[in-house]
């Protein structure tokens, strides 16, 4: 898994087969005759957290007792380090041991020597650890022994196999050890967790204001889970720009049946403010909230032990085969105001422009009583945006223009799916020096694509007073410094400059108007005049022809 800060509880290694110290060759001591016996042989198992525990790789076993306060490692970070003693552990019960072989020194008829041989009346021992982590062989006979582990639920992987020689010379050869002590080294199943946002395998993205964001997170299933008591994920505390909104957003728990291969989902019931919800199945949803931004809520799940038995069935019981995943998947309402969008006081970014962690915890118990936390390697969400800087043809800056954003050209000509704000409404942008347009909380590169910036389309709405309305979208492209300022003057790095030109037509009752107003009228009047004198001719034709008759 990626990066993920895996936790495996390990099993301490102060010993293994191989680290068992036998007595020096240069040691003048004589540890007396050997005892006839019978022997006893204590194997140990003792858990930690290898996040919290470095172990001394120095530390070996002698056979003997280690002290309760023994120092085995260390705690703390470089510099600030405490010791951990072995009763700072947590012990093992319930592992099974087996003394499977046994081997003594007796003559080979073939060749008339002393070598060692195996035990053919020799039957297979086994024994569990009790509460206190040992598993106690007790009446043995001398010879060398051959100590295998049998495979636990509550381990990843049985202890190597190790030969343990009974009895034993002490360290110092000063004398034999009838009971010998081994502390037994593997690791237990830790589970592992990895989040993502948006989609799988992705782990960061730039996000818009007042729209949801997926976040995934992939926890493995350890194969004592139907035995383990605590089995819980947290994301939390969330981005400040994000919160959970009861009604709106949701959480989906899942895993694939390693049998059937379909995907299974879980049913949970909601609680709020840590109050566990009621009618529980498989898990539990707590919700703590805040009730105004910078929003501080979590979400977590905490299986139910329902839950944990449904998952267990669900495990392959072939040998070393992969655990499934436990998916948890959140939506959350990215929600700012608008007046907290803004650069920082400097010029530098302030909510847009900034990245937003996002962290998981996976809290497990196992069957064995051993703790865990695991952090998920943490994603990061934030926005980004634009500042319109709007002229006229001769840079002079223009007040009262009014737009409204779209994601594409085909929206933008349609006059559909504007860009909204946090509350739902159209995203208008914010004026805060005259000129200067805002357009804050929006998505400025497209993580999908692994482009660096983004497009989008603007269409005013208001053009500035005596000046035209821009008769198509135009076409603007993004990237992260776009919301830069200067830090004196407040006045954007980078603007977008968007032209308007002034209305040219002529106004009702100027000066043109008047000149084709008398011109009219004079063609007007001398039409008059002579549609008269024509028929005044006419009347005076008509006289003269009465006459003549």
């Amino acid at each position: 898994m990626r990066m993920s800060k895996r936790i495996s509880a390990a099993v301490i290694a102060v010993v293994a087969a191989a680290s068992l110290c036998m007595p020096s060759a240069g040691a003048f001591a004589d540890p007396g005759p050997m005892p006839t016996g019978p022997f006893k042989l204590v194997v140990h198992k003792h858990g930690y957290d290898p996040s919290q525990v470095t172990p001394d790789p120095n530390k070996m076993s002698t056979g003997e007792v280690i002290s309760g306060t023994e120092v085995i490692g260390t705690t703390g970070a470089t510099g600030a380090t405490t010791n951990v003693e072995l009763k700072d552990l947590t012990a093992l019960a319930n592992i099974e041991f087996n003394i499977t072989e046994r081997k003594i020194w007796a003559v080979n008829p073939a060749t008339g020597q002393t070598e060692l041989q195996d035990d053919p009346t020799w039957n297979t021992v086994s024994v569990s650890t009790n509460a206190s982590g040992e598993a106690e062989f007790t009446g043995l006979p001398e010879g060398y022994y051959l100590v295998t582990e049998t495979a636990s639920p509550a381990t990843t992987s049985p202890a190597a196999d190790f030969w343990v020689q009974l009895p034993m010379a002490k360290q110092d050869n000063s004398a034999w050890l009838s009971e010998v002590h081994v502390y037994a080294k593997n690791q237990t199943d830790a589970p592992e967790i990895e989040k993502f946002v948006t989609q799988r395998n992705q782990y960061d993205d730039c996000v818009t204001n007042g729209r949801d964001v997926t976040w995934i997170i992939d926890t493995t299933i350890p194969r004592d889970i139907a035995n383990s008591t605590k089995y819980d994920i947290t994301d939390g505390s969330m981005p400040q720009i994000v919160h959970f909104v009861p009604g709106r957003n949701t959480v989906k728990v899942s895993y694939i049946d390693s049998a059937t291969g379909n995907q299974v989902d879980l049913v949970g019931t909601p609680g709020v403010n840590g109050t566990p919800g009621v009618n529980d199945e498989y898990y539990v949803l707590h919700h703590t909230m805040t009730t105004q931004f910078p929003w501080d809520d979590s979400i977590t799940v905490k299986l139910t032990a329902k839950g944990m038995a449904k998952i267990a069935a669900a495990l392959s019981s072939a040998p070393g085969a992969s655990l499934p995943n436990l998916t948890t998947t959140i939506t959350t309402k990215v929600d700012v105001p608008q007046s907290q969008l803004d650069v920082g006081p400097t010029g530098g970014f302030g909510v847009v422009g900034t990245n937003y962690d996002n962290h998981a915890i996976l809290e497990f118990t196992n069957s064995a009583n051993v703790n865990y936390r695991v952090d998920a390697t943490p994603v990061w969400i934030e926005m980004g945006g634009f500042i319109i800087k709007k002229t006229d043809v001769q840079g002079n800056l223009l007040d009262g223009a009014e737009f409204l954003l779209y994601e594409t050209e085909q929206d933008a000509l349609a006059r559909q799916n504007h860009v909204q704000d946090e509350n739902g409404n159209p995203l208008v942008g914010r004026s805060t020096i005259p000129g200067y347009i805002d357009f804050y909380g929006i998505a400025d590169r497209d993580v999908t694509t692994g482009q660096p910036g983004r497009d989008y389309w603007l269409v005013e709405t208001k053009a500035p007073a005596g000046y035209n309305l821009l008769p198509k979208p135009i076409k603007i492209h993004i990237v992260m410094n776009d919301v830069l300022k200067d830090p004196a003057t407040h006045i954007a790095l980078n603007p977008k400059e968007i032209v308007n030109e002034k209305i040219t037509l002529p106004i009702t009752g100027g000066q043109g108007t008047l000149v084709f107003l008398a011109v009219g009228g004079g063609l007007l009047a001398a039409g008059l005049v002579a549609l008269a004198l024509m028929r005044r001719r006419a009347k005076k034709l008509e006289g003269t022809e009465a006459f003549e008759g």
